[in-house]
C-alpha cells in the first residue's frame, strides 16, 4: 500500500534542513545503489608506476518525488570513493592509482555511497594486481652461467656479455615492456635478458659503462671497460737496441699494461702467458708476468697473454719476437803495438772482435773460433803447414747500438818462428762461433788470418783486414794488454 506522509506547513518551515529525507515520497519498485565494478586491469603492474583505474557510474535506483519536483523521479547522488593505496583524487568513477615500491599483491578497493542522504547500503568491489620490481641483476659466465653481480664488473673492450634481471615476486611475470634497460654502457631494450657489447673504454677506474634494469625501481651494474696490453723489457735492455729481435739466449721479463692503468690480473680474470709458436723458455708466474729466454738458434716467437676466467675469458694478446744468431763480426785494434821478439821471424797484433748487428744482445753465449787446416801454403810452411786450434774467447759483453757486442776477451793474432828458411806464407780461413752449453754454432763469414815471413826474417800479420809488421832486428814488444794468448 503506498503511504503520503502529509506535513504541516508550519512544521515544514521549522525542519528545513531536513528538507531532502523528510520530504520526499518513496513510490514502489527497485531501492538502493546498482552494482559498482573495477574496470579490467592488468595483473601486473611496475612498482610505483601510476595507473588510471575506473569502474561503472553507480546510481541511485530509489523511485521518489520531492515536493519542488513532483513529477520527477529524483535519485540521491551516488559517490564513487577509492582506498587501500594512493589515489589522485580519491573521489570519482575514474582516477589515478600509483602502485606501492613494495613487491607483491596490492589491493584497493571502490565504494558507491548515497551517504548521507539516504544512506542506502554501500556497493562495493576490490581488485588485486601484482606489483613486480627488480630484485636483481645477474651476468652470464662462460664457465658458471647466470651469477649474481655483486661488485664492479671488469671487461675487455668487445666482449659481449648478456644480463638478466630477476623479479620480485619470483613467481610473477614481468610487466608489459618490462624490464626497461639502459646505461652509459649503451644498453638499451626491453625483455627479461639483454647482450651488450662493451666497445667505449672506460677513462678511469671509476668511469663506469653502466647497465640499469627498470621495473619501477632500478638496479645498476657497474662496468669497467678496459683494454689489454703486453711487454717485455729485455735484460740488456741498451739504449736504441731493437725490441722485436733478440739475439739467442736473451733474457726478458714479460708483463701486462691495461687501460685505464691499475686493473690487476685477478680483476680481469687470471693470466697466463703461453708460447703457440717458438722453442724458447718460458717462465709464467701465474699473475700475468713471467720471462722467456730465446732459443739458442735463430727462431720466430709468438708470446700470448690469455684471459683464464671471467666475462672476457679466452679473449688474448699477442707478441711477435724474431730470435737471431749474430750476423757476422768485425774486429778493431786494442792498440796501435805490433807484437815482436827482436831477431825472430815475429809479429802480431791485438785485436777486439765486435758482434753484429749493433741492435740485438748476444751477452747470454760465449765466442770462440774454430778450428782450420792452413790454406795458401807456400815457402818453409810447406814441410809442416800450421793448424789453428778451435779456442774459446769466453763472454761476450753488453749491448751497444753504437759499437755492437764486444767480446771480453783480445785476441792476440800473431806467428814467431825461430828459423824461417827462405821464408814462407799461410792463411786460416778460421770461422766464428758463439757457444752455449758445450755446443758450438757458426755464424757470419769467415775471419782470414795471414801470416808471411820473408827470407830476411822480416815478419807481417794480417786479421780481418788488419795488419801489423816488424823487421827481424827490431826491439821486442808487447802486445801491451796485460796478457798473452798464443795463437
Amino acid at each position: 500500500m503506498n503511504v503520503r506522509r502529509i506535513v504541516p506547513a508550519v512544521l515544514f518551515l521549522l525542519v528545513v534542513p531536513q528538507y531532502l529525507q523528510s520530504q520526499v515520497t518513496y513510490l514502489a519498485g527497485p531501492v538502493g545503489i546498482t552494482p559498482v565494478k573495477i574496470s579490467a586491469l592488468p595483473a601486473f603492474v611496475a612498482a610505483g608506476a601510476k595507473m588510471t583505474v575506473s569502474c561503472n557510474t553507480a546510481t541511485d535506483t530509489d523511485i521518489k518525488r520531492c515536493p519542488d519536483r513532483p513529477d520527477e523521479n529524483v535519485p540521491d547522488p551516488v559517490t564513487h570513493t577509492w582506498s587501500g593505496g594512493s589515489f589522485n583524487p580519491s573521489v570519482g568513477p575514474q582516477v589515478e592509482w600509483t602502485a606501492p615500491a613494495s613487491a607483491g599483491p596490492a589491493t584497493f578497493t571502490v565504494t558507491a555511497s548515497d551517504s548521507p542522504l539516504a544512506k542506502d547500503t554501500n556497493q562495493t568491489d576490490s581488485a588485486t594486481v601484482t606489483v613486480v620490481k627488480v630484485d636483481k641483476v645477474q651476468y652470464n659466465d662462460p664457465d658458471d652461467g647466470y651469477k649474481n653481480v655483486s661488485g664492479i664488473l671488469y671487461v675487455m673492450k668487445g666482449t659481449t656479455v648478456t644480463f638478466k634481471a630477476i623479479k620480485d615476486p619470483a613467481d610473477a611475470n614481468w610487466p608489459d615492456e618490462k624490464p626497461a634497460w639502459s646505461g652509459t654502457s649503451g644498453a638499451t631494450g626491453t625483455g627479461e635478458t639483454i647482450s651488450v657489447t662493451f666497445n667505449t673504454l672506460s677513462s678511469s677506474l671509476t668511469d663506469f659503462k653502466t647497465v640499469i634494469a627498470e621495473c619501477g625501481n632500478t638496479v645498476t651494474v657497474n662496468v669497467i671497460v678496459y683494454s689489454l696490453g703486453r711487454f717485455h723489457i729485455p735484460e740488456d735492455n741498451f739504449t736504441g737496441r731493437a725490441l722485436t729481435t733478440y739475439g739467442v739466449r736473451e733474457l726478458m721479463d714479460i708483463g701486462f699494461t691495461t687501460n685505464p692503468a691499475g686493473i690487476t690480473a685477478a680483476q680481469i680474470g687470471g693470466l697466463k702467458w703461453s708460447q703457440p709458436a717458438g722453442n724458447g723458455d718460458l717462465t709464467d708466474n701465474g699473475d700475468g708476468t713471467g720471462t722467456y729466454r730465446c732459443r739458442v738458434i735463430a727462431d720466430s716467437v709468438t708470446l700470448r697473454l690469455t684471459i683464464q676466467s671471467g666475462l672476457s675469458k679466452g679473449k688474448y694478446v699477442e707478441m711477435g719476437l724474431s730470435v737471431i744468431a749474430p750476423s757476422g763480426t768485425r774486429m778493431t785494434r786494442f792498440n796501435t803495438n805490433v807484437w815482436h821478439k827482436q831477431n825472430m821471424a815475429s809479429s802480431g797484433i791485438a785485436l777486439y772482435y765486435w758482434l753484429e748487428p749493433k741492435t740485438s744482445s748476444f751477452k747470454n753465449v760465449n765466442f770462440g773460433e774454430s778450428s782450420c787446416a792452413a790454406t795458401n801454403v807456400a815457402g818453409f810452411y810447406l814441410a809442416n803447414p800450421p793448424f789453428h786450434k778451435e779456442n774459446t774467447f769466453g763472454s761476450i759483453m753488453w749491448g751497444n747500438v753504437a759499437t755492437g757486442c764486444r767480446v771480453s776477451a783480445e785476441d792476440h793474432a800473431g806467428s814467431a818462428v825461430p828459423a824461417w828458411p827462405g821464408g814462407g806464407t799461410y792463411k786460416w780461413p778460421i770461422k766464428t762461433q758463439y757457444i752455449h752449453a758445450g755446443a758450438r754454432y757458426d755464424f757470419g763469414g769467415l775471419s782470414i788470418h795471414t801470416a808471411t815471413h820473408q827470407a830476411n826474417g822480416d815478419s807481417e800479420i794480417s786479421k780481418a783486414g788488419l795488419s801489423g809488421s816488424a823487421t827481424l832486428g827490431s826491439v821486442t814488444v808487447q802486445f801491451g794488454c796485460g796478457h798473452y794468448i798464443w795463437k
